[in-house]
């Protein structure tokens, strides 16, 4: 389809219609005059909604519909004919519905999705159990840090979820601000797990999580091996050897008598994980130097 061919049928609001175009070539003037084609057959400006992202992106294409409503479009652009027409066909709903002129430029329903969600919320305090007094925020890390600290004070309450707590807790050496804020770093991205966790048995989900925990640890020790020089390695297994027998005589465990294998492949070999261990613990201290 030509491009004037995609402009006209963006006027026919009886189907639907997907705009993809880069930035630039005229996507808001496209959906201004849709929704003036819609506006002219609607019984009431409400019944036509435009929902953008940004506060900036509604307030551009707001303007553009003012301005072919008012008549202001001029300059170089280059289907002035159009926008007329549109203008015409709008007013001519406007007699017909005897809707007030002047009343006009508050009905229109161009805003963001925010607002939108907003409105609706208001609309329903009692079905949405939320106060009259919302208002938008641009910085919901408050409000995630809020409502991961009710979960786990809800968590601690429910007979049900106490053993689940307690393992989260544990396992953070009882930091419950740690927990609180692990908590409150998942809601952001919320749409990409949510549907899984309602789905997935938790079988399935620990299943998947122990798949990801190897292939993590796997891609890791193959990036080890392959910066570590062979002769490094080979060095390392003859100091693992040594404090092995170190160990064993003084009664200790034999942790570090696994040999380290270089040039073999490491993913999924739960023997070389032992031996990196077992090297890491000779070579580091506590505190990772």
């Amino acid at each position: 389809m030509s491009d004037q061919g995609a402009r006209d049928a963006a006027l026919l609001t009886d189907r639907h219609l997907l705009l993809q175009a880069p930035a630039g070539s005229g996507k808001t003037t496209v959906l201004a005059q849709r929704f003036l084609a819609a506006l002219a057959q609607v019984e009431e400006p409400e019944q036509v909604l435009a929902i953008t992202f940004t506060r900036k992106a509604a307030a551009e294409m707001r303007e553009r519909v003012l301005a072919a409503l008012e008549g202001r479009m001029a300059g170089d652009t280059p289907d002035l004919q159009r926008w007329a027409q549109l203008r015409e066909d709008v007013l001519r709903q406007v007699q017909r519905r005897g809707w007030a002129i002047e009343e006009l430029p508050a009905r229109l329903r161009i805003q963001t999705i925010d607002s939108l969600c907003h409105e609706i919320a208001r609309a329903m305090p009692l079905l949405g159990r939320m106060h009259q007094s919302l208002e938008v925020v641009d910085d919901a890390r408050p409000a995630f840090l809020e409502a991961a600290g009710q979960t786990l004070r809800m968590a601690d309450e429910e007979p049900e979820l106490q053993a689940d707590a307690d393992r989260l807790l544990r396992r953070l050496d009882n930091d419950w601000d740690r927990a609180r804020q692990l908590l409150a770093d998942l809601l952001p991205g919320r749409n990409r797990w949510l549907q899984v966790l309602a789905i997935e048995s938790p079988e399935a989900l620990g299943a998947r999580v122990a798949a990801s925990l190897r292939r993590i640890v796997g891609e890791s020790l193959c990036a080890m091996q392959t910066a570590i020089p062979v002769a490094l390695c080979e060095e390392a297994a003859a100091l693992l050897r040594a404090s092995a027998r170190n160990r064993a005589a003084a009664g200790m465990d034999d942790g570090g008598a696994v040999w380290l294998q270089p040039g073999t492949a490491l993913a999924d070999d739960p023997v070389q994980l032992l031996a990196w261990q077992a090297m890491a613990s000779l070579a580091l201290k506590d505190d990772g130097e």
